[in-house]
């Protein structure tokens, strides 16, 4: 039965075609509304539901409605769901790692609800999408970690002192180094070195109003447009200095958001656990409390009280002004929470959002930081505090221990360097190896020869008597046997060698009778081997570097040219035919 009227819909009963339910899913369900009474953090099980439900509507769909029935027919179900992820995330490329990993752990957990007993031999031996290491979160270049840190504290405290001195608009403020023309025009009261925006009848350089003149000058206005115009801006300018006015309490609103940026930093806290830090534990801290950490609740760990040190010397100080500015804003009205918002509606103060950090980032770009500096995540955020102490040679275990999680967590998930840091210590070492390449080739050790390099060209010498070619600097293949032979694991040396290798085996292959083939070119065919393996065995890279050049050598039959000569000239002789 189909309802065209919603509100009717909502009051009469629906109903329920037999033939679809589907009686082995009741166990799945049973445990997954169990799951949802046993969570804490709503948007944590709202988050699971989501994922259940994208797993559940695709097997649906693609006629896998039956996987709870069998562990044959669940088998096929997370089969064919794998490799449908596989596919976007490989071909279509519309979708990212993170999607496919969440997707596919959580049709997991169904199966796991339902097939407790051979779960693990259902999912056995598909594949299983993994995070990368560190895909909580890349680390930005320091240089704009800093800019963040230094305009989320000029904003913070210069706009805090605005609001609660009642300074009067318009005015300028340095953030970050740069000047910046806070007006009176609610719609658009920011003008920075990124957003240079016009206003009729307000000078951003001297922060004073026009006259009716000048406004008429500057914009061919006739005398009673431009008085009115004056006029008018001049009553915005004074309803805007009125102490609790829309356009101060936005100001007041950004320096608490940058208040709860700075805080962030400092504590390393997730999103769910930093809104809930308590105001009363707040309090406390910022009078007298010997120790200096804010409380929250971590849902994820049952319900577990955590605490979150903050520095004596910079986050106690900090955390006393924040407060003041608290006060002003919420003006007599209570809240448990220590940072808050205010209702758009009703003008009470509520609960921070768990994504508030994204939302300031949002009201910088473009004007009070540059469009390059992207946003840097609660979770990019504690990395932040574990690299800052790593670097200090702080004990992992104290480090794990300010960021609630283990030494192990710490270390698999948190201990990366920065964009920049890694960037510099890369180009140091490759200085370094650049350096010891020049040295080297300095005193004449790295003359490049057919076969490789030499060290000691026209002083050849054997590296052991029992060989079957002595060394000789005058027959190219004599190289391979002297101790003043080498070659590097690049394209040039592997390019030479199977060349070399190209041009033996073709001497072996086309001689005209068993007899020909000399054992002293099979040895030597050998020792190639040896080398061209050891360099394919130091990395995948390298592998497939020697695969490429091989293809290159044995399928195209290109070699190097002193090779390319030589094989022409045992052609012209009759060597090769």
């Amino acid at each position: 039965m189909v309802f065209n009227n919603s509100m009717i819909a909502a009051r009469l009963p629906t109903p329920v075609r037999l033939e679809t339910l589907r009686l082995e899913r009741r166990e799945v369900l049973l445990e997954i509304l169990n799951l949802i009474a046993m969570s804490n953090n709503e948007i944590s099980a709202n988050s699971a539901l989501k994922q259940f439900k994208y797993a559940l509507n695709w097997c649906d769909s693609n006629n896998h409605s039956d996987l709870f029935r069998s562990a044959e027919d669940a088998r096929k179900a997370y089969q064919a769901f794998t490799e449908s992820l596989t596919h976007r995330l490989l071909v279509l490329k519309n979708c990212k790692i993170c999607l496919c990993y969440r997707a596919q752990l959580a049709l997991k957990q169904l199966l796991k609800m339902k097939f407790k007993n051979n779960y693990i031999q259902i999912i056995a031996g598909i594949k299983t999408f993994k995070l990368p290491k560190g895909s909580f979160g890349s680390i930005p270049p320091e240089e704009h970690i800093r800019q963040a840190t230094r305009t989320a504290r000029d904003l913070s405290e210069k706009l805090s002192s605005t609001v609660l001195e009642n300074k009067q608009l318009p005015l300028s403020i340095e953030i970050n180094g740069s000047l910046c023309s806070f007006t009176p025009v609610l719609g658009r009261p920011y003008l920075t070195q990124y957003n240079r925006h016009q206003i009729l009848a307000y000078n951003s350089e001297t922060n004073t109003l026009l006259t009716p003149l000048e406004i008429s000058k500057k914009f061919g206005l006739c005398k009673s447009t431009a008085q009115k115009r004056h006029d008018g801006f001049a009553t915005t300018t004074r309803l805007a200095n009125d102490p609790r006015s829309p356009i101060r309490m936005r100001l007041a609103m950004l320096a608490a958001d940058a208040y709860a940026q700075l805080f962030l930093y400092l504590t390393g806290a997730t999103p769910s656990e930093f809104i809930k830090f308590d105001f009363d534990n707040a309090v406390a801290v910022a009078e007298n409390s010997i120790t200096k950490q804010l409380k929250s609740v971590k849902f994820r760990a049952g319900g577990k009280l955590t605490r979150y040190s903050i520095s004596a010397k910079i986050g106690v100080p900090l955390l006393r002004k924040y407060l003041q500015l608290r006060n002003w804003i919420i003006d007599g009205q209570e809240s448990p929470y220590l940072f808050l918002k205010l209702s758009s509606k009703s003008g009470t103060p509520v609960q921070l959002p768990p994504n508030f950090q994204a939302h300031y980032f949002k009201k910088l770009h473009g004007t009070f930081l540059p469009d390059g500096i992207t946003n840097i995540p609660p979770l990019t955020s504690r990395k932040i505090k574990n690299i800052i102490l790593h670097t200090l040679n702080e004990d992992p275990e104290i480090i794990a221990k300010s960021l609630n999680h283990t030494i192990e967590t710490n270390l698999n998930s948190y201990s990366h360097q920065s964009i920049d840091r890694q960037r510099n210590e890369f180009s140091a070492y490759w200085s370094a190896v650049h350096k010891a390449a020049s040295l080297i080739n300095s005193d004449g050790t790295g003359l490049s020869v057919p076969s490789g390099r030499c060290s000691g060209y026209l002083h050849p010498r054997g590296k052991s008597e029992e060989i079957s070619i002595q060394p000789s600097c005058t027959n190219q293949l004599g190289c391979f046997y002297c101790i003043h032979h080498s070659c590097h694991a690049d394209e040039e040396d592997t390019f030479k060698l199977l060349s070399a290798l190209y041009v033996i085996d073709a001497l072996q292959s086309w001689s005209s009778t068993p007899q020909d083939k000399s054992s002293i070119l099979h040895n030597i065919d050998e020792r190639i081997c040896e080398i061209i393996d050891a360099i394919a065995a130091i990395s995948n890279n390298h592998k497939q570097m020697v695969d490429r050049i091989r293809h290159k050598v044995f399928t195209l039959g290109i070699l190097t040219p002193f090779w390319e000569s030589r094989m022409a000239r045992f052609e012209s002789v009759g060597l090769i035919v």
